[in-house]
């Protein structure tokens, strides 16, 4: 009962050898939640993983800030500058003192920034992402400690990318070409090599083939 409360029927758990915990899960022995779900912890991640739409990353963050990780985390559904008309993030990003100063004041770029920043630091997500990098990279879990060792650690940024998906077991990365942000054949061709031994599986978006 307790692995179908969680979408995992024991009949999943056998299959895969793991004959323990179903038998724990139908004796009468009076095993609390805490154990079981411990039981069922060890034995799911020892499980391969597929992830089944992700997209392939460049080398544009391999070093990064605590501001910019947070905003990348933020804003990757929604892309900052869809908050501000065409073109005014980008010269904002890009402009000197007077060209950034006179468009904050205008679109108040930099309180809305610190707002989204604000509130994803504060996420559940953000807070466990930051104790789980910080056990993976073998540091203090705060946010600017988690960053300048991964930013230490990115100093071979495919060999960073391949042992995070080794230490998750990820088998199968499928993987959306249709959001590149710049990437050419070749660059999905050395992500691709830089994962292994996951595999790349390339998706293709139908509207890239229906739009002219």
């Amino acid at each position: 009962m307790f692995a179908s409360s969680l979408g995992v029927g024991t009949s999943l758990l056998a299959a895969s050898g793991v004959s323990g915990f179903a038998q724990v899960a139908h004796s009468g022995e009076a095993a609390g939640p805490d154990r079981l779900a411990d039981e069922l912890h060890a034995a799911i991640a020892t499980f391969p993983v597929d992830d089944t739409h992700c997209h392939a990353l460049t080398d544009h963050d391999a070093q990064t800030t605590p501001e910019n990780f947070l905003e990348r985390i933020a804003l990757s559904a929604m892309p900052a500058a869809s908050y501000f008309p065409p073109g005014v993030l980008s010269q904002w990003r890009t402009g000197g003192t007077d060209v950034r100063a006179r468009l904050d004041r205008q679109y108040g770029i930099e309180k809305l920034l610190a707002e989204i920043r604000f509130h994803i630091r504060e996420s559940i997500f953000v807070k466990y992402l930051t104790k789980d990098l910080a056990q993976f990279l073998g540091c203090a879990p705060r946010l600017e400690t988690v960053i300048a060792a991964r930013n230490e650690r990115c100093r071979d940024y495919p060999r960073y990318i391949a042992d995070l998906f080794a230490d998750v077991k990820l088998a199968n990365a499928m993987v959306d070409t249709g959001f590149a942000e710049g990437m050419d054949a070749k660059g999905f061709q050395a992500f691709a090599q830089a994962i292994q031994p996951c595999r790349m599986r390339a998706l293709a978006r139908v509207e890239t083939i229906q739009t002219p």
